[in-house]
């Protein structure tokens, strides 16, 4: 099943979840300002941040403690960068 890609936006004054030019998400006025930004935030975030979480796994491989230090402070990186963006800042 794929789902509609990113970014996502919302349209405050129709209370609508937006992407590829067309409505994907109708939201219920009451609150709808927060569950929008953290509904948007959150599927904008995803493939970064599941890249981060794959990136840091991915170092577990590496044998050479030299190389492994190197893999994992630049994975750290990636990983902040995208719980970042995630929080909302940006890309």
């Amino acid at each position: 099943m794929n789902h509609t890609k990113t970014p996502w936006k919302y349209n405050e004054g129709r209370e609508t979840i937006e992407a590829e030019g067309r409505d994907i998400a109708y939201l219920n006025p009451t609150d709808s300002d927060a569950n929008a930004e953290f509904i948007t935030r959150a599927c904008n975030a995803h493939e970064e941040l599941l890249e981060a979480v794959e990136a840091l796994v991915d170092c577990q491989r590496e044998k050479d403690p030299t190389a492994f230090n190197m893999r994992y402070d630049k994975a750290c990186q990636q990983a902040r960068k995208a719980i970042a963006h995630a929080e909302g800042g940006s890309k």
